[in-house]
C-alpha cells in the first residue's frame, strides 16, 4: 500500500534548478529573459511558437532537432513539404518576426541528426542553461505519462557548466543550415497557405543552394540512404513517406568520381517533370483517392501482375481463358458496339461504331503502350519516334453521344466495375501527372476533362502544350496511357493533336429511346468483368516478344488488331464493319472539312497568289481575331507560311489539306471541289 502511495506522488517531470529540486510551474524556468536559445524538437510548430510569444522573447535562436532519431525526419530538407505545413501553421506574429530576423530558424545539413535538448536563456544580468532529455513539447512539459529529466543552471552559480553549454550550441549552430524559405524573409505577404509544385520547386531548389554551400559528403548521402533502406517502421504512412523520400534524392543525387553528390540548383530544371511528381506523392492528399488497380509490368516473364496494397504483394493477372469465355465477351462488346447505331440518330452511324471500337483496342492496349513507344523508338533508332505513339486518348462528342457509357464499359472490361475520375472532381491535374511517373499502367480514367488540360500555352508541370510534349516526346520506362472524354469545343494545334490519339464520336442517341437504351445497355454490361483482359494480356505478351511487328506501317495497334481478329473468329463472328485496320485522323479530317467549307462558303476570303493562299480574316472569320486562331489551330503542321494581318498559306499544301487531287490543275481542283 505504501508503495502505490509513493508511486502516485512520483514526478513525470523532474526539475532540477542550480543543483535543488525545481517545485514550480514549468513555464517559471523560462521568464525574465530576453534572448531564448533552443535546440529541440518541435511537433506542433504552433506549440513552440505560442510558448515563445507568452514569453515575450524579443531574438529567439532555434535548431529543429529529429525525435527518436526518426529516419523521416532526416529527409526534411530535400522534401519541401514538411517545410511548407511548419511555415503554413505559424502565428502570423512569428511569421513577422522571422521576417524582421527576430527569430531565427535552423535546421541539420544533410547527413547530420540533431538529437540534443538544450536551451540558453538570457538577460542584461543572467545567462541560464537549460538540458536534459525534454524537448520543448506539450507532451514533454506537461508532467503526464512520460519520464523526463530537466537541469537548469544559472552563469552565477556554475559560470562553466553554462559556459560550455553556450559553446555546445554554437558548435551544433555552425553545424547546421538556414530552415526559412526566403519567400517568407522578402515577399510582403508571403505565399505559404498554398502547396503547389511551383512553390515546392522553388524551395526545393532553394534548399540545394543553402546545403551547396555547407557541403554534404558522398559518405554521408551514402550513410542516409543506406539507413533508409533498412528502417523497418511498420507505421503505414511513414513508410509511404520514406519511400518517396528515398526517391527524391535518388533523383537528387548523380554519380562521380568520388562517390555521390547532390545535383546544383541549375540541373533541377533538367528533372524538374521526375522531381515535382515525386514531391506531388508526398503531398497529395487522402481525399483523392487512386480508382485504379496496381497493375505492374513484369520483365522477366512480359506478363502483368497485380498488387494488393492490404498484403503489399503481388500475384500474376495475366492468364488464359477458354474459348467459351472468350466467346461470351466478344459478343458483349459486339452489342455494345452496336448500341451506336440501334439507338443513335442519323445516317453514317457507321463513323460512331469504328470510334467506339478503336477506343476499346487502345484501352486494351494501353498497359503495354509504354513498351511498344520504346520498342518502336528502339527499332527506329532514335527517341524522337517516342512521339510516334500517342500516350492519351480522347474521345470527343457532343452531350448524348455515348462517350461516358463508353468509357464505363471500358472501366467494367478492365476490371474496375466502371469507375472512372471526374475531372478536377475526384483528380487534380498535378495528380494525372503524379500517375504517369509511377509503374503503375493501369491507365487513367477521366470523364469530361476540360480542353485546357491539353492546350493550355502557360507553363506548368501538370498540364497544357508543354506538359502534353514533354510526357509524349521524353517519358520513358513503364508508365500509364491517359484515356479521356471531353465535348467537341476541343481544339488544339497540330503539334498537339499528333500527341493525341483523337475519336470523336459524332451520333446523339435518340432521347425518345432512352428508357429501351438504358435496358439494352445494363443487359451488355451484367456479368462484365475483366477475363478477356487478363486472357488479352496473356496473348500480347507472347506476341510482344517478335518486336518487329509490334508496330506494322505506322500502326501501334497491331497486335491488338490481330489478337481480336483471331477473337471474332473464335466467337463465330465474321469481321465486323467497324473493324478498322490503321488508326483514324478524326482531328485531321475535321479540321479538312472545316476549312473546305471555309473556302466555299466565302470564297472572296481567299486570295490565290503563285505558290500562296492568303486569307482575308475580315472577310473568312468576320474580323474576329477568337474565330480565326481557333480554326487557325486546325490546319495540318507546314500549312502556315505567315500569320499577320493576314494568315498566308502554303498553295499545294493547304489544297492537300483540303483534300484536293494533287494531279489536277487548279482550275480542275477548284471545280471539283465546288461540285463535292
Amino acid at each position: 500500500m505504501d508503495i502505490l502511495r509513493t508511486a502516485k506522488k512520483v514526478k513525470y517531470l523532474n526539475t532540477i534548478l542550480n543543483d535543488e529540486p525545481f517545485e514550480g510551474k514549468i513555464d517559471k524556468l523560462f521568464e525574465g529573459f530576453d534572448d531564448f536559445w533552443a535546440i529541440t524538437f518541435v511537433s506542433s510548430p504552433r506549440f513552440f511558437f505560442d510558448f515563445v510569444l507568452k514569453h515575450k522573447f524579443q531574438r529567439v535562436r532555434l535548431i529543429i532537432g529529429i525525435e527518436d532519431n526518426d529516419i523521416n525526419d532526416k529527409f526534411n530538407l530535400i522534401n519541401p513539404e514538411p517545410q511548407h505545413e511548419f511555415f503554413k501553421s505559424l502565428p502570423d506574429e512569428a511569421i513577422e518576426k522571422i521576417r524582421n530576423d527576430e527569430i531565427q530558424i535552423r535546421y541539420s545539413k544533410l547527413g547530420i541528426t540533431t538529437h540534443s535538448k538544450l536551451f540558453i536563456l538570457k538577460n542584461n544580468s543572467n545567462t541560464r542553461a537549460v538540458f536534459g532529455s525534454a524537448n520543448l513539447t506539450q507532451k514533454a512539459l506537461s508532467n503526464k505519462n512520460q519520464f523526463e529529466e530537466i537541469i537548469a543552471y544559472d552563469r552565477d552559480h556554475n559560470p562553466n557548466i553554462v559556459k560550455l553549454m553556450e559553446t555546445r550550441f554554437e558548435q551544433i549552430w555552425s553545424e547546421s543550415i538556414d530552415y526559412v524559405p526566403e519567400r517568407i524573409k522578402k515577399e510582403a505577404k508571403p505565399t505559404i497557405n498554398v502547396f503547389s509544385t511551383e512553390t515546392a520547386l522553388d524551395l526545393l531548389k532553394e534548399n540545394l543552394s543553402k546545403l551547396s554551400v555547407v557541403g554534404v559528403s558522398s559518405q554521408a548521402i551514402e550513410e542516409l540512404i543506406s539507413e533508409a533502406n533498412i528502417e523497418t517502421d511498420t507505421i503505414e504512412y511513414k513508410k509511404e513517406y520514406l519511400k518517396n523520400s528515398k526517391d527524391i534524392i535518388n533523383t537528387l543525387t548523380k554519380k562521380t568520381k568520388n562517390g555521390i553528390a547532390l545535383i546544383s540548383p541549375r540541373e533541377v530544371p533538367k528533372k524538374q517533370q521526375l522531381i515535382s511528381v515525386k514531391i506531388t506523392r508526398l503531398s497529395r492528399r487522402s481525399d483523392e483517392l487512386d480508382l485504379r488497380r496496381e497493375i505492374v509490368y513484369n520483365e522477366t516473364d512480359d506478363l502483368l501482375y497485380i498488387g494488393f496494397s492490404d498484403t503489399d504483394t503481388f500475384e500474376r493477372y495475366s492468364e488464359p481463358i477458354d474459348e467459351e469465355r472468350i466467346t461470351r465477351f466478344i459478343k458483349k462488346i459486339d452489342m455494345f458496339v452496336e448500341a451506336y447505331e440501334k439507338f443513335t440518330i442519323g445516317s453514317k452511324k457507321l463513323y460512331s461504331k469504328q470510334r467506339v471500337f478503336e477506343a476499346i483496342l487502345y484501352a486494351f492496349s494501353s498497359p503495354f503502350l509504354w513498351k511498344i513507344r520504346e520498342i518502336h523508338a528502339k527499332n527506329k533508332g532514335r527517341d524522337t519516334a517516342l512521339s510516334d505513339i500517342p500516350p492519351f486518348l480522347v474521345i470527343a462528342g457532343q452531350a448524348w453521344t455515348g462517350k461516358t457509357h463508353l468509357l464505363e464499359f471500358i472501366s467494367r472490361l478492365l476490371g474496375t466495375q466502371g469507375r472512372y475520375f471526374h475531372y478536377n472532381t475526384d483528380i487534380k491535374p498535378a495528380n494525372v501527372r503524379d500517375y504517369f511517373f509511377s509503374e503503375n499502367i493501369f491507365p487513367i480514367l477521366i470523364d469530361e476533362i476540360t480542353k485546357d488540360y491539353f492546350t493550355s500555352s502557360a507553363a506548368s508541370a501538370t498540364k497544357g502544350e508543354s506538359f502534353v510534349k514533354s510526357i509524349t516526346n521524353s517519358l520513358t520506362g513503364k508508365h500509364p496511357c491517359l484515356i479521356a472524354t471531353t465535348n467537341t469545343e476541343f481544339n488544339a494545334n497540330m503539334q498537339i493533336i499528333r500527341r493525341i490519339y483523337y475519336l470523336q464520336i459524332n451520333k446523339p442517341f435518340d432521347k425518345t429511346q432512352k428508357s429501351q437504351t438504358d435496358d439494352y445497355f445494363s443487359a451488355v454490361i451484367e456479368d462484365i468483368d475483366d477475363s478477356l483482359f487478363k486472357d488479352f494480356s496473356f496473348k500480347f505478351s507472347q506476341l510482344i516478344k517478335n518486336e518487329e511487328d509490334v508496330v506494322k506501317d505506322g500502326d501501334y495497334l497491331n497486335l491488338t488488331r490481330q489478337i481480336f481478329k483471331e477473337y471474332f473468329k473464335i466467337a463465330g463472328i465474321d469481321k465486323p464493319d467497324y473493324f478498322i485496320d490503321k488508326p483514324l485522323l478524326d482531328y485531321y479530317h475535321r479540321g479538312s472539312f472545316m476549312w473546305r467549307n471555309l473556302f466555299q462558303t466565302k470564297r472572296d476570303g481567299f486570295k490565290i497568289q503563285k505558290n500562296m493562299v492568303i486569307v482575308d480574316p475580315t472577310i473568312v472569320f468576320n474580323g474576329d481575331r477568337l474565330e480565326k486562331e481557333k480554326a487557325k489551330k486546325f490546319l495540318d503542321i507546314g500549312v502556315v507560311l505567315e500569320d499577320s494581318v493576314v494568315l498566308v498559306l502554303d498553295k499545294d499544301k493547304f489544297f492537300d489539306f483540303i483534300e484536293l487531287n494533287k494531279k489536277q490543275n487548279f482550275f480542275e481542283r477548284i471545280g471539283n471541289l465546288f461540285k463535292s
